[in-house]
């Protein structure tokens, strides 16, 4: 069971985009090491994301995946 977090409003369309694409890992000889942020930066164009969103749309999405990996490769 995952627990539960707050996720503040700002938050909530880059966790939606990683939900949707969390798939798109790079992976290395242990696993997963990095998101393929090209799927992502191709989904923000489509979107019509720019400029100083589309920058604070990648950094949430690199914190996610740090939160993540952290996740992943606990052992």
């Amino acid at each position: 069971v995952a627990p539960e977090v707050e996720v503040f409003a700002d938050n909530w369309e880059p966790l939606a985009m990683f939900r949707t694409f969390n798939r798109q890992w790079k992976y290395g000889f242990n696993g997963p090491v990095a998101l393929d942020l090209g799927v992502f930066q191709h989904a923000l164009d489509r979107k019509g994301i720019t400029g100083e969103q589309y920058d604070e749309f990648i950094y949430s999405l690199t914190v996610i995946e740090s939160a993540a990996l952290k996740e992943i490769h606990k052992s």
